[in-house]
């Protein structure tokens, strides 16, 4: 609970900010790995760049996520997390509360049947799967790699809209327990 000095790592913290900052002038995507053995710093690297960040009060999205080995197994478990918090819902939140708060935010940025069909995919992803009678997403049940595709889609879409707004960043604590389909949808979304 106590503060303590951050010592040692300032260079870490500038290399973060530096990218940062030339990928919001070049308007283009960078991503920065972290990485050192156990306990050497990396989470407090992360802390401390964010403090920072929060402190310049730079208009951004963010959307954090953290890799848990015991939930490595569950298809989007990571990018589930970074949209419930986005989106300010606990995990084990309603869907009855859920599913308008992500529609909300998913179509800010979205109009008519781009919003409606991220907000079904990325519902899915975030754990709140939808009742409703649609196709698309009643053969996307049936059919993993289907389910994948469009929940990609879905994804790449909703950052394209947030990037043509204003800068993304998306941080992962712990990838190496993320799980696969949401690296793989941040792979392509890249």
């Amino acid at each position: 609970g106590k503060p303590t000095p951050f010592l040692g790592r300032e260079q870490e913290v500038a290399l973060l900010d530096a990218t940062l900052r030339a990928s919001v002038e070049e308007q283009s995507a960078k991503a920065v790995l972290v990485l050192g053995s156990a306990g050497c710093g990396k989470s407090r690297v992360r802390h401390e760049f964010l403090r920072r960040l929060d402190a310049q009060q730079i208009d951004g999205t963010l959307l954090i996520a953290r890799g848990d080995a015991l939930r490595g197994g569950s298809a989007y478990a990571a990018l589930g997390q970074a949209l419930r918090r986005l989106c300010g819902l606990r995990e084990r939140e309603t869907a009855a509360r859920a599913v308008p708060a992500l529609h909300e935010r998913f179509s800010r940025h979205l109009d008519g049947e781009l919003a409606i069909r991220s907000t079904i995919f990325l519902s899915e992803a975030a754990g709140y799967p939808l009742d409703r009678e649609d196709p698309l997403l009643r053969s996307a049940r049936h059919e993993p790699a289907l389910m994948a595709e469009q929940i990609k889609q879905a994804v790449i879409t909703f950052l394209r809209a947030e990037c043509a707004q204003r800068p993304v960043l998306f941080v992962i604590d712990d990838l190496q327990w993320c799980d696969a389909p949401t690296v793989r949808v941040l792979e392509a979304a890249f």
